[in-house]
């Protein structure tokens, strides 16, 4: 999948699917005057991911997320801004645009351990890294941590944790058997996942629209965990910086 907006893919964040493709999307969601905005997307049979909901063929989507459980977010390693060189970046974008390659097809690709242990962390690490394997490595399956680029890019770990939580609900609101992936994204933005874009928002400050500039796709958000320097948020971000337990209740409700 491309790293870039020229085709127009709706944010996707999400939990790596059966196939252990490496499928990668911006994170931004067009929530624009489609027309086909409100209409039902048609689903087939299959499983969702950290979601209660039924998928019965003929059902619509976004599926139910009533019952919605995700893990709990980590804030990335800090310090690690100049972790992988030009050329290793280069390595991962070429192997994250075929889209037959896995995730661990692209650890394998990648040459330097430095590099290697910022782009990549385990479910059940200190710290959540732009890929973070699930539940292990050994399982081949991970999920793309966009909320490690916004937390890194803004100075405030809300920030990051805020993004990525919305990150997990559209991807259960839209799993893989939902055929019409921008109607349904978009759909469950206004309505199902609207709460974790407000917060969002408010977690980001004024910081938001120059965040979410920073980490337009995921090869930026590489760039801004772990290549040169590319912008500071912090300042701006202010009381978003810190994750205390009463933010953490107000994302669960």
């Amino acid at each position: 999948m491309s790293w870039d907006r020229a085709d127009e893919r709706p944010r996707r964040g999400g939990i790596a699917r059966a196939s252990q493709a490496l499928a990668v999307s911006v994170p931004l969601l067009v929530l624009g005057a489609l027309a086909v905005l409100g209409a039902s997307a048609s689903c087939s049979n299959g499983n969702t991911v950290y979601a209660d909901a039924s998928s019965e063929a003929g059902s619509t989507c976004p599926v139910s997320i009533a019952d919605l459980k995700t893990p709990t977010w980590k804030a990335p390693k800090s310090s690690t801004v100049g972790a992988c060189s030009q050329a290793e970046l280069d390595i991962i974008e070429k192997t994250s645009a075929d889209a037959n390659k896995s995730f661990t097809d692209l650890y394998d690709a990648m040459t330097s351990d430095t590099c290697r242990a910022c782009v990549f962390s385990v479910e059940t690490d200190a710290n959540w890294q732009p890929i973070v394997w699930s539940p292990t490595k050994e399982s081949g399956a991970a999920f793309l941590n966009f909320g490690a680029c916004f937390a890194t890019a803004s100075g405030s770990s809300m920030c990051g944790k805020r993004l990525q939580d919305e990150e997990f609900c559209l991807a259960a609101a839209c799993p893989d058997i939902c055929t019409d992936q921008t109607t349904c994204l978009n759909v469950a933005g206004l309505d199902a996942c609207a709460p974790q874009g407000t917060f969002v928002r408010g977690a980001c400050g004024p910081a938001t629209g120059a965040v979410y500039k920073t980490c337009d796709t995921f090869i930026d958000g590489l760039r801004a965990v772990c290549g040169a320097p590319v912008m500071d948020a912090g300042s701006d971000a202010g009381d978003a910086a810190t994750l205390d337990a009463s933010d953490a209740n107000d994302a669960a409700d």
